[in-house]
């Protein structure tokens, strides 16, 4: 990633083979998985039920949902109509919702 002229690299692939001097790089990052992390900062309730970090950075999130109590439908319903990237009321962005 380029900005201000300046280049951060914010996480290592996993490199083809141990010769690449990338390998030690690639070790050091950091897998977080946080569960029921609320995403808003606009004061509402939403929770999501698990948000993965690579390196400090929010890269995904995930909607559990039960065999016996909620179909995989439910849960793409639940984040096109309740997972919007902007508050609907306030129009803020939700920074865990937004590219």
């Amino acid at each position: 990633m380029r900005d201000r002229g300046a280049k951060f690299d914010l996480c290592s692939f996993n490199p083809d083979h141990d010769l690449n001097l990338t390998t030690v790089r690639y070790e050091k990052n950091i897998l977080r998985v946080v569960p029921e992390r609320v995403y808003s900062l606009n004061g509402d309730d939403g929770r999501l039920d698990l948000t993965f970090f690579v390196n400090g950075i929010p890269v995904a999130t995930y909607e559990l949902k039960s065999k016996f109590k909620q179909s995989i439908d439910n849960a793409k319903v639940q984040y096109m109509k309740y997972r919007q990237p902007k508050d609907p009321k306030t129009k803020k962005p939700e920074p865990l919702l937004t590219f």
